[in-house]
């Protein structure tokens, strides 16, 4: 006979979402002092990209620069701990886009 936790059921790991995928660039959130009241920057100037991930609970990722020759980063990032780059060719086409339309 099983024993069923109430507090913390079982994950089934077929439902986790995967928020980046491997090869995606992403920037690190940056450790920050306890009641810290400045407003500091939050995420690194530095962009990673995803080398792999492993499905758990939680799922966490496995990041290696960006720069060849290409370095693996120690440890394992929890997904709230990244922000997704977005891809700066797709933004300069929107922006063109808003150019030309006239108001």
């Amino acid at each position: 006979m099983a024993v069923q936790h109430l507090n913390n059921p079982p994950i089934d790991t077929n439902q986790a979402v995967v928020r980046f995928s491997v090869g995606q660039h992403v920037r690190v959130a940056l450790q920050r002092a306890t009641f810290q009241r400045v407003q500091t920057q939050t995420f690194s100037d530095e962009v990673y990209q995803i080398a792999r991930y492993r499905i758990g609970n939680p799922i966490v990722y496995r990041l290696q620069t960006v720069t060849t020759p290409r370095e693996d980063i120690a440890g394992w990032w929890y997904d709230r701990e990244l922000l997704a780059v977005r891809d700066e060719a797709k933004d300069d086409d929107v922006d063109e886009d808003e150019d030309e339309f006239e108001y």
